[in-house]
């Protein structure tokens, strides 16, 4: 999952260390220049943002007011993820 701090500020930063407060330094993110920081997730998208909403609220039940969460491939504006249609395959005869 991406989060993407909505203005750049201290607690967004704050709130994002407290979320990743379990992983090692090194397995941490921040907030770029882009303004996004991707978490690894081992969850399907909608539970993996249903867990991450989770310890958002108990971290900071405003988060909402400067962090945004999206779905990996959906860090541009205006991008959104959708299911690729099944591909047929023709078979050479």
């Amino acid at each position: 999952m991406v989060l993407r701090s909505l203005q750049s500020s201290p607690r967004a930063d704050a709130i994002l260390d407290r979320l990743q407060a379990h992983l090692a330094p090194a397995q941490r993110q921040i907030f770029r220049d882009s303004a996004a920081a991707r978490l690894p997730c081992n969850l399907l998208p909608d539970e993996a943002r249903a867990d991450i909403e989770y310890r958002l609220d108990r971290i900071d039940r405003h988060w909402r007011d400067c962090i945004e969460i999206r779905a990996p491939g959906a860090t541009m504006p205006g991008r959104f993820t959708r299911p690729r249609a099944p591909q047929q395959r023709h078979a050479d005869h």
